[in-house]
This record gives structure tokens, sequence and C-alpha cells, in this order.
């Protein structure tokens, strides 16, 4: 502030605001569920199998984050996934019997979806990238099981990192006074933005036909 305060000392949560003030609460994360198609290719070597494995869908992941000003006032940014895919290789050891475990890992990709929320109503506030590719890695495990001469069922486990950061808020005066804490920086406004990583995890039953 202008008498050197820091006017946003209430704090912060891990999620959407309920309400003006830390008191209100806060909304968490939650779980979702997502579908994806799957192509690749294998090759065998007596018992190690190695391929590779693309993978396009869609999940219904969303992560926020809450702000909040002595105004008192929140501000929520939200971040969703939407199409996704990725593309990776695998390394796997597979039993007499057609139980195979495996290691994997490979490029990632999102389209995401950005939002703004604030209950400040003093200020101006201008998105842009609201949408923005962002591309990272993938990496993780999993068993496949081969339950009939071309059909295997299993489940796979995959950490990813998707890199952001094209998405801003411009934040101008709007009807505040020349002191509001958004206006007394030397260019006369404030961009708000998030860090650049978007960190989730996924486990997903899988079925796969073997040609």
């Amino acid at each position: 502030t202008a008498a050197g305060a820091n006017a946003f000392s209430p704090g912060t949560c891990g999620g959407s605001a309920r309400g003006a003030t830390p008191a209100s609460g806060c909304n968490g994360d939650k779980d979702a569920i997502g579908w994806m198609g799957h192509v690749g290719y294998d090759r065998q070597f007596g018992n190690i199998v190695a391929g590779i494995v693309g993978e396009a869908g869609k999940a219904y992941v969303s992560d926020s984050v809450t702000e909040y000003s002595t105004t008192p006032a929140s501000y929520t940014m939200t971040r969703r996934i939407g199409w996704n895919a990725n593309l990776r290789a695998r390394l796997g050891y597979t039993t007499d019997g057609g139980f195979m475990p495996y290691i994997t890992g490979g490029l990632a990709y999102a389209k995401v979806k950005n939002h703004f929320d604030t209950t400040n109503t003093a200020n101006s506030f201008t998105e842009y990238d609201r949408k923005e590719d962002a591309w990272g890695y993938t990496m993780g495990g999993g068993v496949e099981a081969k339950v009939a001469q071309n059909f295997s069922i299993g489940a796979r486990y995959l950490w990813t990192r998707y890199n952001t950061g094209d998405y801003r808020v411009d934040v101008g005066q709007g009807s505040a006074p020349a002191t509001n804490p958004f206006i007394i920086t030397p260019s006369g406004g404030t961009s708000i933005n998030r860090g650049d990583k978007f960190d989730n995890q996924s486990l997903m039953a899988t079925a796969s036909f073997r040609f």
C-alpha cells in the first residue's frame, strides 16, 4: 500500500475462494475422470518387450489458487485441462503366462483453459491467452495381462508436468483511487500470473486389441 503495508497479508488458499476473506473458506481441487484412445507398436526380444504408444483423449482436471487482499477481496486463477495427448516409449518384461510389468515415459501435450474470478469490483481486469498449448513430459509404469490371443487388459500410472505461463491478468485502475495497491507501481498497473508448471497424476485402466 502507499503506507508500505502488505496489501495481500490475509494470505492464500490452494483452491477457489468461497468469499472475499480467508474466513469464508476455500474449495479444494477434486479428482476427475478422463478417457483416452491409444495406438502403439511393440517388439519382443525373448522376455523383453520394447515399444511406443500414442494416446489422445479428454480429461476433466482443474486446479485453482486464490490470493486475498485487505480490501477485502479474493483473486482466483483456475486452470483446466481439456484435450490432451502423449507419445511414450515403454519397456517391459513379459512372463510365460502373458503378464507384463513395464516402465514408460515421453512427450505430453494439453490444451489448457484459464479463468479468473475476483470479488474486487473497483479495479479493471483484462485477461490474455486464456487458452494455451502446454507441452511437457510424462513418466510412469503399468502392468498388462494377455487374456486372449489378441486381447489384453491392464492398468497404468502416469505423472505429467506441463509447462504453462502464457496466461496473465492485467490490472488497471478502474474506479479505484490513485493510491490503490495495484496502481502505485512505477508502471501504473500490475500483471497477475501463476507459476509455469502444471503437474498432475493419472491412473487409468486399459484394454488393447493386438493385430
